[in-house]
């Protein structure tokens, strides 16, 4: 059991983010993250931290965290170790997308493996950068820049036809040149 937020508004909203993370901390107490995008989708600003909320998440780090639509995350480990390389939110460079999810990916090394195959490497072992990854991929082969929304449903359903399990998913970036804040779940709904 993990837990995410996920906040728009026309301010920076990493410490609203923040305060919600601490409204759901028992959902996992293994770390903690924010990720954060401009206005302009042109930068992407991340912190996490193991422990609780209040210990990997500092003021320097929110102050650190500009922008008007935020991802947050609590995480309690089903796959994965304590490190910190493990919390989330991520961040995919290409085309810029944060994400974090609640669930398990239960055909986390089968996505590994095809990944691999197109030169794609995991930087964790958190199952939630398969399904990033996945969905950045599809994304960016749909085309290189300017992502719509129909973009982003057609890489979405590509995730669900290659990521197994149960999850709830939510993601930001840039679509229709809009911030934009996206959510899944798994096909059965099982996760809230």
């Amino acid at each position: 059991m993990c837990g995410f937020v996920g906040i728009i508004s026309n301010q920076d909203v990493a410490s609203e983010v923040y305060v919600a993370l601490q409204a759901i901390q028992h959902r996992g107490q293994d770390s903690a993250g924010i990720g954060t995008m401009v206005e302009a989708g042109n930068r992407f600003n991340m912190r996490r931290g193991l422990g609780n909320v209040v210990h990997a998440l500092k003021q320097s780090d929110l102050d650190a965290l500009p922008g008007p639509i935020g991802i947050g995350h609590v995480r309690y480990p089903t796959i994965g170790g304590g490190t910190v390389d493990d919390a989330q939110p991520f961040f995919y460079r290409q085309p810029g997308i944060i994400m974090a999810h609640n669930g398990n990916v239960t055909n986390y090394g089968e996505l590994r493996e095809s990944l691999l195959e197109r030169s794609i490497h995991l930087l964790s072992h958190c199952d939630v950068e398969p399904a990033l990854c996945e969905f950045a991929d599809h994304l960016v082969q749909s085309r290189p820049k300017d992502h719509t929304l129909d973009d982003a449903l057609g890489a979405l359903k590509e995730v669900l036809k290659r990521v197994r399990g149960s999850f709830s998913i939510v993601a930001a970036l840039m679509l229709d040149g809009k911030p934009t804040m996206v959510v899944l779940r798994d096909p059965n709904g099982i996760r809230p």
